[in-house]
């Protein structure tokens, strides 16, 4: 998660959808509310359509799936806090190594990955 993060705003800074102070703003803003970023982006002004991450996708490098129930591994789904599934839009898919891959139908919700990690880990204590 932490790559996509990194690419994923990269990406909007360099395309000047949005830049760091902003990016900021939403993040602060979305661990007070515990909106999606595309939510607080259009709140905010920032964007004018909460799916501008659906459309960006293939230009960021992600490439979309459907996912079925068949690939969720029981195993990745005892790892992942419940709690954090709906408000974060993220199911956890299975583990590979020590990694544990997630998907999301938002891909601007990557930039919440500090505020998610910081949940996991209270979760997790």
């Amino acid at each position: 998660m932490g790559q996509n993060y990194t690419v994923i705003k990269q990406f909007v800074i360099n395309i000047g959808l949005l830049d760091d102070a902003k990016i900021q703003k939403a993040l602060l803003e979305q661990a007070k509310t515990k909106e999606r970023l595309s939510i607080i982006f259009v709140r905010l002004g920032y964007i004018s359509n909460h799916n501008v991450g659906k459309t960006l996708i293939g230009q960021i490098g992600i490439i979309p799936s459907i996912i079925t129930t068949t690939d969720i591994e029981e195993k990745a789904i005892d790892l992942f806090p419940k709690q954090l599934v709906v408000p974060h839009r993220i199911i956890p898919l299975r583990q590979v190594d020590d990694k544990l891959m997630l998907g999301t139908d938002d891909p601007l919700n990557f930039l919440a990955s500090d505020n998610l990690l910081i949940n996991l880990l209270q979760a997790l204590v």
